[in-house]
C-alpha cells in the first residue's frame, strides 16, 4: 500500500519529540517492544504460530512474525493481543500506529489481513475502534486516531490484533497506542490516507490513457439532414442517443431472476431491468458450476431450465452469455461425489470429461465464452492426481462439444509478485504450458481482486502486454 500522506511515526521514545510538536502531552498506552503481544484466540495453539524477528530499515529493531496456518472459523480464533498501562478518560484523542508487511498469503488480493481492535478487556469486549486492514510486501503504516467513548482504568482496555484468515504470514512493528488528552483534534493528528501509485490527476499514464482511448474507442460521427430534395438543412437541431456501447460491459446474473418460480415478482423484474438497462453482456454467477449443475435435488433439476430460459431472455436482447466454470479442480469445488474416484484416476479423468459433454452438449452452441479451468494456483488437487497435462485434456473436450464457443483459462494473480516462484509466474507459465499441449485457448480471464494495494495502472499495462505475447 502507499501512501500520499507523509506520516509522522510515533515511537515510544519519541514522546517528547511530540510533546513539543505542539501536540501536547502525551501518554503511552502499551508497554514497549513486540514481546509485549501476546497470542490469544480458541485455536491459536493449533492454528497459529509466532516470533520474534529482527528488522532494518524501519524506526525499529523487531518485529513480530505471525503466522496462520490454516483458516479458522472466525477471525478471532488467531490473534494478538496487549492490555493498556494508563488510564484513559472519555473524551481523550487516542492514536494507534503500527507497520507491517506480508510474506506469504493465500488471499486472492495477494495481501495478507488483520482486524485492529481497541476493546474492553472484559467481557462483552465493547469496542472503541474495530477497522479490517490489508497489507501487501512493502512495509506498510498504519496511523489511526480516534476518540475514547468511555472511561477506562489501566489494564480495563486491550488492542487485539485478528488474524484468524486464510493461511497467511506477516511480519508487525512500531505498535504503538497514544493518549494525547482531551485537548488534541483527531483531525490533527497523522492518519493513513489509502491510495495507489498513480492515483495523482495529473500523473502521466493519465495522458497516455486518454490518447489511447481517443485513438482506440472513438471515432467520428458525421450527420447530414437533407430535404426532401436532397439539399442541406441549414440550422437543423440534432439530437443522438447511444444506444448500445461498443464496449462490452458485463455482469453475473443468477438464473432463477431470470427462470425461477418467482421470477414475474417485481424485485426479479427490476432485476432484469437493470442488468439490460446498463450491462450488455451476463456471466453466470454460480449455477454453471459443477456441483450446481450436477445437483440431485427439486431445484438442481430445474435449475438448468432456468439456465435456459436465462438464456432466451439474454438472446432476444442481443446479450452474449458466458459460462463459468467447468473445471475449478479442488474437491472443495467439485461435487462430493468424486471423491469416491480419488485412487482411480483413470475413472476420475473419465468422469472430467464426461462433465464436459454433458455440459457443451446442453449449451455448447449458446454461450459466447466459457471459462474451462479455473484457478489452479491456488486450487489444483485434481492436476495433483491427473498431471497438469489434464487441463489440455478438458480445453480439446470443451472445444470438440462447443466449437464456436471462446475458452478461458481464468486466475486472480496476474497482478500478484513478480519473478520466479511468484502466482504471476505460475499464472504465465500455466498459460505456456496450455499452449505448448495444444490447448485451443482463446483468452485469460483475470479476476482483478485488488485489496488496499491495487497495482499501479502502468504497472497494469505493462503485465497485459506481456500476457498477450
Amino acid at each position: 500500500m502507499r501512501f500520499s500522506l507523509c506520516f509522522v511515526i510515533w515511537t515510544i521514545g519519541a514522546l517528547s519529540q511530540a510533546s513539543s510538536a505542539g501536540f501536547g502531552a502525551v501518554t503511552a498506552l502499551l508497554p514497549p517492544g513486540p514481546q509485549s503481544l501476546t497470542p490469544s484466540g480458541p485455536r491459536v495453539a493449533e492454528l497459529g504460530r509466532f516470533g520474534i524477528v529482527s528488522v532494518t530499515g524501519q524506526t525499529f529493531s523487531e518485529a513480530v512474525s505471525a503466522e496462520t496456518l490454516a483458516r479458522p472459523a472466525y477471525p478471532w480464533d488467531v490473534q494478538l493481543g496487549v492490555r493498556t498501562i494508563a488510564p484513559v478518560a472519555k473524551g481523550d484523542t487516542l492514536w494507534v500506529g503500527f507497520t507491517a508487511r506480508r510474506l506469504f498469503t493465500r488471499q486472492e488480493t495477494g495481501e495478507a489481513l488483520l482486524e485492529l481492535i481497541v476493546e474492553r478487556s472484559a467481557k462483552p469486549h465493547e469496542k472503541l475502534l474495530e477497522r479490517a486492514l490489508s497489507v501487501g510486501p512493502e512495509w506498510t503504516r498504519i496511523a489511526i486516531p480516534f476518540v475514547a467513548d468511555r472511561d477506562a482504568q489501566t489494564g480495563e482496555l486491550q488492542l487485539t490484533l485478528r488474524l484468524g484468515y486464510n493461511p497467511q504470514s506477516l511480519e508487525i512493528g512500531g505498535l504503538a497506542l497514544l493518549n494525547h488528552g482531551s485537548d488534541v483534534a483527531p483531525e490533527s493528528l497523522p492518519r493513513t490516507d489509502t491510495s495507489y501509485e498513480g492515483s495523482a490527476p495529473d500523473h502521466p499514464w493519465r495522458a497516455a490513457a486518454a490518447a489511447r482511448i481517443d485513438q482506440l474507442r472513438k471515432a467520428d460521427l458525421v450527420v447530414r439532414v437533407l430535404d426532401t430534395q436532397g439539399r442541406p438543412v441549414r440550422g437543423a437541431r440534432v439530437e443522438v442517443r447511444m444506444r448500445r456501447h461498443a464496449f462490452g460491459f458485463g455482469t453475473a446474473v443468477q438464473a432463477a431472476r431470470f427462470g425461477g418460480p418467482e421470477a414475474d415478482s417485481p424485485d426479479n423484474a427490476r432485476y432484469r431491468e437493470t442488468v439490460e438497462r446498463y450491462f450488455n453482456k451476463i456471466v453466470f454467477e454460480n449455477d454453471l458450476k459443477w456441483p450446481q449443475w450436477a445437483e440431485e435435488t427439486a431445484t438442481g433439476r430445474e435449475r438448468r431450465q432456468w439456465i435456459a430460459r436465462t438464456l432466451d431472455w439474454a438472446e432476444q436482447r442481443r446479450i452474449p452469455a458466458r459460462g463459468h466454470v467447468m473445471v475449478w479442480p479442488s474437491w472443495r469445488y467439485l461435487p462430493r461425489s468424486l471423491r469416491a474416484l480419488e485412487s482411480d484416476p483413470a475413472a476420475l479423468g473419465s468422469a472430467m470429461l464426461d462433465h464436459i459433454a454433458d455440459q457443451t452438449g446442453a449449451l455448447g452452441p449458446r454461450l459466447a465464452e466459457w471459462d474451462v479451468v479455473n484457478e489452479t494456483y491456488a486450487h489444483h488437487q485434481l492436476l495433483d492426481l491427473l498431471g497438469r497435462e489434464a487441463m489440455a485434456d478438458w480445453f480439446k473436450a470443451a472445444r470438440a462439444g462447443a466449437p464456436t464457443t471462446r475458452l478461458y483459462y481464468n486466475d486472480y494473480t496476474m497482478f500478484s509478485g513478480e519473478g520466479p516462484g511468484s502466482p504471476s509466474q505460475h499464472f504465465h507459465d500455466t498459460l505456456r504450458f496450455l499452449v505448448g499441449q495444444g490447448a485451443p485457448i482463446g483468452g485469460i480471464g483475470e479476476q482483478g481482486h485488488f485489496g488496499g494495494s491495487p497495482p499501479p495502472p502502468p504497472r497494469v499495462l505493462e503485465t497485459l502486454d506481456r500476457f498477450a505475447v
